[in-house]
């Protein structure tokens, strides 16, 4: 399941800190971090674990782990809404219509993911 975090995790800049939440079935967390560490080593980054309440934060020099109950997130601003209509753009126009396979979508994108992903939020 970590790998798949790895790929399936996005990022949502929120005042010029990356932000990504969550929801993994097993206890990830410190499994990933190293790999999002070595590839954003100077931003400002958190993902937080949603279903066990804890939180990672990169600051480009020090970084944490630590529980939350919660974690509010400011709404997006206009550059990053407009980044998720690409987003979703990109997602339902990359697909070739008459070879359309929902077994396969899924087989390759799990359901259980997409609902932290930037191409499937409203």
């Amino acid at each position: 399941e970590a790998h798949r975090m790895k790929e399936f995790l996005r990022f949502s800049d929120h005042d010029g800190a990356l932000t990504a939440v969550i929801a993994p079935r097993h206890d990830v967390l410190e499994r990933i971090i190293p790999h999002f560490a070595a590839r954003l080593p100077r931003e400002r980054f958190l993902i937080y674990d949603e279903r066990r309440k804890k939180a990672y934060v990169h600051d480009g020099d020090t970084e944490r782990v630590f529980y939350a109950e919660s974690v509010d997130l400011p709404e997006p601003g206009a550059e990053e809404r407009a980044f998720r209509r690409l987003w979703k753009l990109f997602y339902d126009t990359v697909e070739i219509a008459s070879r359309h396979n929902d077994r396969c979508r899924d087989r390759h994108l799990p359901k259980y993911y997409r609902g932290h992903m930037t191409e499937f939020k409203d």
